[in-house]
């Protein structure tokens, strides 16, 4: 059963102080990361970029994702500050306790077991399978721990799931409840919609990556999979803990299995 949020939830409307964060600092936070990525890739073609960093893709991944990311965060600080409590714990669930590590491991544990399968079947379907999946990384151990360590299994973890479990699951369930914000039924829609529309919109970021359509469906099912998982825990605890270590997990097991088995 969802757990019932509008007590304890500083961020929910009609509470002191109210937020005014909301749908779109969410759309501004797409904008500014696509945007970012995408004047990345013209300047390290032919601007300043290249000239420092040549033809190292490695350099370029880690350069673009450490810009994207952080105009992620600097989106839901300004959202927090200037419309919100002033904190990403009390507007965005940004905290930990020791059970999200169990909550956590379980996440990341399901949703890659859940890709194996998902692979398989994705396979049998499309009678093609992918030379490389969505994570590329250097057989040079720098940029294993930079590429594979540092960005894949913390930076971006912890970002997106600041993101979206917390930005956009709130402001989606916060604008479903802003009529009535103490009905149980109407509580209980929102938290389900806010659930499947942040976990599609988690889907829909990592979606540029497919190569092919096998890479397309494995990805589109993994994605939407974890940040379902991600977002229930989320919306069940009030906090992103669990979230973030599910994420980390899932994350760390295709950095692995990326290095070890070369896929």
């Amino acid at each position: 059963m969802t757990e019932d949020l509008t007590a304890t939830d500083p961020s929910l409307p009609n509470t002191a102080p109210p937020v005014r964060w909301g749908l779109w600092d969410v759309a501004l936070g797409f904008v500014v990361f696509f945007v970012i990525l995408a004047f990345a890739s013209i300047l390290a073609s032919s601007g300043p970029l290249k000239n420092v960093l040549g033809d190292n893709a490695d350099a370029f991944s880690l350069v673009a994702s450490l810009l994207a990311y952080g105009g992620l965060v600097a989106v839901m600080v300004v959202a927090s500050r200037r419309g919100g409590l002033g904190s990403l714990a009390a507007d965005f669930g940004f905290s930990f306790r020791p059970v999200d590590l169990a909550i956590g491991l379980g996440i990341g544990l399901a949703g890659r077991v859940f890709t194996a399968l998902l692979t398989g079947a994705a396979i049998a379907i499309t009678g093609y399978s992918p030379e490389r999946g969505n994570l590329v990384l250097s057989a040079e151990p720098l940029w294993i721990v930079l590429n594979g360590v540092l960005i894949a299994i913390i930076v971006a973890p912890v970002v997106e799931e600041l993101f979206f479990r917390g930005l956009v699951l709130r402001a989606i369930r916060n604008r479903l409840l802003r009529r009535n914000p103490t009905d149980s039924r109407t509580q209980r829609r929102a938290a389900l919609a806010a659930i499947l529309l942040s976990s599609a919109a988690f889907m829909l970021l990592h979606l540029y990556q497919s190569s092919d359509w096998t890479l397309f469906i494995i990805l589109a099912g993994s994605t939407f999979t974890v940040g379902l998982l991600s977002a229930v825990a989320a919306v069940r605890t009030g906090r992103l803990g669990g979230a973030i270590v599910g994420h980390m997990v899932f994350n760390g097991s295709a950095v692995l299995l990326a290095v070890v088995l070369g896929i």
